[in-house]
């Protein structure tokens, strides 16, 4: 999800915005299956994908910057009755764009 958007004054035609994103993720938690282990290697391997993405495809982009990808919060939560691991990634994408005024 995007969690917000901030957009600095324009100079010289260019305007910068900066979206912060988050990206959630759930697992059921399984002490019997060690399964602490298997959600941190996958939180891993989200970060890997994340901070290795290069070409974003932005169209009327000049610039841009990703990164890095940040662990918020990593936590066990009650979802009702089921106890699951919890990870919240904050994931920063700021580009630098070329204005028209008509």
């Amino acid at each position: 999800t995007c969690e917000g958007i901030v957009t600095e004054p324009d100079r010289f035609s260019v305007v910068k915005r900066i979206y912060k994103f988050v990206v959630r993720g759930f697992m059921s938690l399984d002490d019997s299956a060690s399964s602490e282990g298997t959600f941190y290697d996958l939180v891993e391997s989200v970060l890997d994908v994340l901070d290795n993405r290069i070409d974003l495809s932005l169209a009327n982009v000049r610039d841009y910057a990703v990164g890095p990808a940040i662990v918020r919060t990593m936590e066990p939560r009650q979802f009702g009755s089921v106890l699951c691991h919890h990870v919240e990634i904050e994931y920063t994408v700021s580009i630098v764009k070329v204005v028209t005024y008509a």
